[in-house]
C-alpha cells in the first residue's frame, strides 16, 4: 500500500478517535490519555466556531490558545485543539465531572477505555455543587419543570417563563437528559451549543447534543457520579510526571495544591517506590500559564520497575 495512503488512513483513524473521544486507558496504570492536535483556522472563523466544529469546550480552547484573538482570527492561524488529558484523581469508575476543567469523564465498565466530553456548568451565583451520587434515570425528550428561583430571576429581567416547558425545539434541556441523585442537577443536552465549555447554566451541566445522546445510549441507571473541582491535576505517563493547570473557578480563587504531597500520594497509590525528580521551573511555568494542556514537569527513574496496583473502587 502506498505510504501516502497509509498516512491518510492513520490520520483518519486518529481523527475518528479524537472526535469520539473514547480513549484507551494506559495499560500500566498511568494517568495521561489522548493526544493534542493543531489545526489551521479558516477565514472568518472564531474560536467559538472552532470549538463547535471539533467538539471541545470554549474556555479550554481559550486557555490553550492565549495568543489568539477569539473573535478575529487570521486565516491559517495554528490553533491548539485539546485532546490530551491528565485523568482526575480518585476512583476510575462511573462519571467524574471536573468543574474547573468543564469536562466530564465516563469510565466504561469492564473496559480499559474512558469517554470524555466538554460541558457547561453553573454560572456565578448558580454554581454546580461538589457532590457524589448516582444516575437515577435516563430520559428522552424531557419536560423542563422550571424552578421557582429561575422563573423569579427571569421575571426580574422582564421574561415570563411557564411552570413547565414541553419537549420540542424550545426546550433548553434538549432531547436527552440523565437525572442524578444530586438535587437540582442534571446532565442534559442544549438548544444553545455555543454555551458548551462556558459557565452558562443555573447549576445543571449541559452537553453538546451528540455527546449527551452518546451518554444516554451508554450510561446505565445506578452509575456512580462524582463532581469534583481540580484546577491542577498531576499524573504519570511513561515514566514522566505531568501537570495540567486550568484557570480556577471564581468561587475557589485561592485553592492551592501541595505538589510534592500530591505526587507522593499518586506514587504510593500505584505502588511506586521512587523519589520523583521534579523540575520546579517547569512547575512554575505550568501554573503561571494555566493553558489546560498536560506539561512534563519531571521524571520517575525507576518507573519501569514497579507493578501497578489497580485503583480502588468506591
Amino acid at each position: 500500500m502506498p505510504c501516502l495512503l497509509i498516512s491518510i488512513l492513520c490520520l483518519l483513524s486518529w481523527w475518528s478517535n479524537a472526535f469520539a473521544l473514547t480513549l484507551p486507558l494506559p495499560a500500566d496504570g498511568g494517568d495521561v490519555v489522548g493526544q493534542n492536535q493543531v489545526i489551521y483556522s479558516q477565514s472568518g472563523q472564531s474560536l467559538s466556531d472552532i470549538a463547535m466544529e471539533y467538539g471541545v469546550g470554549f474556555y479550554e480552547l481559550i486557555e490553550a490558545n492565549p495568543q489568539v484573538n477569539s473573535q478575529n482570527i487570521s486565516a491559517n492561524t495554528p490553533i491548539n485543539i485539546p485532546g490530551q488529558f491528565v485523568l482526575p484523581s480518585g476512583p476510575r469508575t462511573g462519571l467524574v465531572i471536573n468543574l474547573a476543567e468543564l469536562r466530564v469523564y465516563y469510565y466504561l465498565p469492564n473496559s480499559m477505555e474512558v469517554m470524555t466530553f466538554p460541558i457547561a456548568i453553573g454560572k456565578e451565583g448558580w454554581g454546580t455543587p461538589l457532590a457524589k451520587g448516582i444516575v437515577t434515570a435516563r430520559v428522552k425528550d424531557p419536560v423542563w419543570v422550571v424552578p421557582v428561583s429561575i422563573r423569579e430571576e427571569s421575571a426580574r429581567q422582564g421574561i415570563i417563563l411557564p411552570e413547565a416547558v414541553m419537549p420540542g425545539p424550545k426546550n433548553p434541556l434538549g432531547h436527552y437528559a440523565l437525572r442524578l441523585s444530586i438535587p437540582s442537577v442534571l446532565l442534559h443536552g442544549t438548544t444553545a451549543p455555543r454555551t458548551i465549555g462556558r459557565r452558562g447554566s443555573h447549576g445543571c451541566m449541559r452537553m453538546y447534543p451528540t455527546d449527551i445522546e452518546t451518554l444516554y445510549n451508554t450510561v446505565t441507571v445506578g452509575t456512580p457520579v462524582r463532581i469534583v473541582n481540580e484546577p491542577v491535576k498531576i499524573g504519570i505517563g511513561a515514566g514522566k510526571l505531568y501537570a495540567e493547570a486550568h484557570v480556577p473557578l471564581q468561587e475557589y480563587p485561592n485553592q492551592a495544591i501541595d505538589l510534592s504531597a500530591t505526587t507522593q500520594a499518586i506514587l504510593t497509590q500505584k505502588g511506586i517506590l521512587a523519589t520523583p525528580e521534579i523540575d520546579w521551573s517547569a512547575v512554575q511555568t505550568t501554573l503561571a500559564e494555566m493553558n489546560g494542556l498536560p506539561q512534563e514537569i519531571g521524571n520517575i527513574t525507576s518507573y519501569m520497575n514497579f507493578t501497578a496496583i489497580p485503583l480502588a473502587n468506591d
